[in-house]
C-alpha cells in the first residue's frame, strides 16, 4: 500500500490538491511523495494511544519529521494533542468526528409494527451489551415496569445469551428468530439480535442503558463504554455504569449536562431506571439535555470545514 510506485501511480492519476487523513496510521512514503507534489497535508481526529507514542517514541526524530510535513492538525482529545505535541506536532485545536454522526436511520415499517406489539408498556433497551452483561441486567432490572430488550454488540453470541438468560429464569423472545415483544412475554426479555436496527430500538426506548460499560461490576476486563451520542441524538434518556474509559470526555460533558446519569453499582442502577421511567418528566429533560450536547457536537463538521478550507487552491473566478 504505502510503496513508492504505488503511491506515485496514485498521485498521478488523481492530483489531489488536500489530503485529509482521519484517525490513521502514518504512512511515510505516503506524506513525502504526496509533499513534494505540493500536496496539502491534514490529520483530523486524530487519536493517539499510550501503545502507540512508546511505540514512536523509540524513532521521535522520525516521527517528528513525518507530523512537521501537516498543515493542519487536530486531534480528537486533549490527551492525544499533548501526545502528539511532545512527539513534534503543531496542534490547531481539537476535532472528533466520532460525535458529529446524524441520528441512526431506521425501517418506518418495523416500527409500526414493533410500537403495536409492544403498546403501551414503558420500554427499557439495554443497548451494544457484551459478555456477561445481558444476564447481570435482566436480573438487576427484573420487575421493573417496562420491557426489557437487550440488544447485543455481537449479535452472534445469541444463542449463548439465550442461554444464560433462560438459565437465570427468564422468558426470551429472539427476534432473529421472527418473534415480537406482545403481551404473550410478560416480563420476560426481548433479544434483539440483528445487526443494522439499532437506530429502531432507540427509538422504541424509554430508557437506555449503555452496554460496556458495567465489566467493573462484574469482575471482567473492561470495554470501555460505547457512543452515548447515538441515543442522545434522539433525545433519549440515559443511564451508563462506571467504565466510560473511550468516552470519558463525551460521558463527562453528558452528566454535567444532566443528560446522562452514571452509576457505580447495581442497586444505583436500578434506582436511576426505576426514577426515569416512574417520572417521565424528568425522562424527557434529561433526553432533551443530551440532545442539545448532542447538536452541538455536530456543529464541530462546520469547524472542520472552516479549518479545511485556507488549505483548498482558490477556484478561478
Amino acid at each position: 500500500v504505502d510503496t513508492p510506485e504505488a503511491v506515485d501511480a496514485f498521485l498521478e492519476h488523481w492530483r489531489p490538491s488536500l489530503a485529509v487523513f482521519v484517525e490513521s496510521e502514518l504512512w511515510p512514503n505516503q506524506l513525502f511523495f504526496a509533499r513534494q507534489r505540493g500536496v496539502k497535508l491534514a490529520l483530523v481526529s486524530a487519536r493517539v494511544t499510550e501503545k502507540t507514542v512508546k511505540g514512536w517514541s523509540r524513532f521521535r526524530e522520525a516521527a517528528g519529521r513525518l507530523l512537521g510535513l501537516f498543515d493542519l492538525v487536530m486531534p480528537q482529545d486533549a490527551v492525544s494533542a499533548e501526545r502528539l505535541g511532545a512527539l513534534g506536532a503543531r496542534i490547531d485545536g481539537l476535532i472528533n468526528l466520532k460525535l458529529a454522526g446524524d441520528p441512526l436511520p431506521h425501517d418506518a415499517k418495523a416500527f409500526r409494527r414493533l410500537s403495536a406489539a409492544v403498546g403501551d408498556r414503558p420500554v427499557i433497551l439495554a443497548a451494544s451489551t457484551h459478555e456477561g452483561e445481558e444476564a447481570a441486567l435482566a436480573r438487576w432490572l427484573k420487575d421493573l415496569p417496562a420491557l426489557l430488550i437487550l440488544a447485543p454488540r455481537h449479535p452472534e453470541r445469541s444463542a449463548e445469551i439465550v442461554g444464560a438468560l433462560r438459565a437465570g429464569g427468564h422468558a426470551v423472545a429472539v427476534r432473529s428468530a421472527g418473534a415480537e415483544p406482545g403481551a404473550e412475554l410478560g416480563d420476560g426479555v426481548y433479544l434483539a439480535d440483528t445487526l443494522g436496527e439499532m437506530g429502531l430500538f432507540l427509538r422504541l426506548a424509554d430508557v437506555v442503558v449503555m452496554g460496556g460499560s458495567f465489566a467493573p461490576l462484574l469482575g471482567r476486563p473492561v470495554v470501555g463504554g460505547h457512543n452515548p451520542l447515538e441515543p442522545a441524538r434522539l433525545s433519549r434518556a440515559m443511564v451508563a455504569g462506571p467504565d466510560d474509559s473511550n468516552w470519558q470526555a463525551v460521558t463527562a460533558a453528558l452528566v454535567e449536562a444532566g443528560g446522562l446519569a452514571q452509576v457505580s453499582s447495581s442497586d444505583e442502577l436500578r434506582a436511576a431506571v426505576y426514577r426515569l421511567l416512574v417520572e417521565p418528566a424528568v425522562a424527557k429533560s434529561m433526553g432533551a439535555s443530551a440532545q442539545r450536547l448532542a447538536r452541538d457536537a455536530r456543529a464541530q463538521v462546520d469547524r472542520l470545514m472552516e479549518a479545511l478550507a485556507p488549505l483548498l487552491p482558490e477556484r478561478a473566478s
